[in-house]
């Protein structure tokens, strides 16, 4: 074999692994456990139409050397949410660790420490934690350090559950719908599980 062919066949060689690195590296991201049909919410209000929620982790490393730092969750919606007062969109999933895990977004509440508030069940003695999501477009994100939220890896999530609620416009916690979150504008589930990795 020539010089040439050999630095050829090297090169190729290197490339095929430089792309193939990412793919079998890489942390696997879910699907989201919850989908739901657009133009379901009540008078057909885009801002308050759940699309989807997915539950995946933050990290370093990849492969098995991925280390999971954060728990993030993304609500998406049919349109940016319009902070319309009295509306609130909850987040809840069972884990086998914890209870239910539980995420308020309230984002035309009047009076907050934060457009969200989030609870971790039995894993965190401090109730709930309050700070803003973030918000691009029609896409809300939630994110949580796993150890100050003492949630371990390997926790089970299921159970998966959205709703769309009126909620008290000063206060941003339940309002008509109550503790149970009904859905009354929204609601959509998902009987998918998912580990922290």
């Amino acid at each position: 074999m020539t010089a040439f062919r050999r630095s050829t066949v090297t090169v190729v060689a290197v490339a095929a692994l430089w792309a193939a690195a990412p793919t079998a590296l890489a942390r696997p991201v879910p699907k989201p456990q919850i989908v739901d049909a657009v133009g379901d919410a009540l008078a057909g209000e885009p801002s308050a139409d759940i699309v989807s929620v997915t539950y995946t982790t933050g990290g370093k490393g990849n492969g098995r050397a991925y280390v999971p730092q954060k728990l993030i969750v993304t609500l998406v919606l049919a349109d940016a949410p319009k902070g319309i007062a009295a509306v609130g969109y909850n987040l809840r999933a069972e884990t086998d660790g914890c209870g239910p895990v539980r995420i308020r977004f309230s984002p035309g509440a009047a009076s907050r420490a934060g457009d969200t508030s989030a609870h971790f069940g039995g894993c965190s003695q401090q109730g709930p934690v309050f700070f803003n999501a973030r918000v691009d477009g029609n896409v809300v994100s939630f994110g949580f350090g796993l150890s100050s939220a003492n949630i371990e890896r390997g926790t089970r999530f299921s159970d998966f559950t959205a709703t769309v609620d009126i909620n008290d416009p000063v206060t941003g916690e339940f309002g008509t719908a109550g503790p149970a979150s009904d859905g009354i504008v929204d609601s959509a589930s998902g009987d998918a599980t998912w580990v922290i990795p």
